[in-house]
């Protein structure tokens, strides 16, 4: 009797210890802009589109004595908020670049770190054949100067993707 109280008390305990370790915090700033392809020419809804983040770069260890920058990771919901997958931005430690994400057409919503901002969470459109890029990462991108019109800033005014059209 005792020793089955014991495991029903210990039971519950770790259910409740892993259960605690799924629940996430709400992210610092919630967008509601959807960003889209800046382009959309090409589209192909049959076909699947990408998805470019660039996320705060990190600084990691390649060997004991050479470090190098990567793009932190992100996390990808579908248009329901439920998890979709925790991403990478980079493919890995010799080409610390972003990768872009082939996923089917559709909306997501993105959660990743942002320079002073802190985490955020941003609704995304993907279009079959096309790319929609995501800026987090603080840097002036060259390719923000495209489509002024359509540029979407964060509340530090750095422009952070493109409006998604209809």
């Amino acid at each position: 009797m005792k020793t089955t109280l014991r495991f029903k008390f210990l039971s519950l305990l770790a259910a409740l210890l892993a259960l605690e370790g799924c629940a996430t915090p709400e992210p610092d700033l919630v967008l509601h802009t959807p960003l889209g392809p800046l382009v959309q020419s090409g589209a192909n809804a049959a076909a699947p589109g990408s998805l470019l983040v660039y996320t705060p770069l990190e600084p990691s260890k390649f060997t004991e004595n050479i470090l190098y920058n990567h793009y932190s990771g992100f996390t990808l919901y579908d248009q329901n908020g439920r998890f979709f997958r925790r991403l990478p931005t980079t493919r890995d430690s010799l080409h610390p670049v972003p990768v872009p994400v082939v996923l089917p057409a559709g909306n997501y919503r993105i959660r990743a770190r942002v320079v002073k901002l802190g985490e955020v969470s941003i609704p995304v459109v993907v279009r079959g054949g096309l790319n929609t890029f995501v800026f987090l990462d603080g840097i002036d991108h060259p390719e923000t100067a495209a489509a002024p019109a359509r540029a979407v800033r964060l509340p530090d005014g750095v422009i952070y993707g493109w409006r998604a059209q209809e």
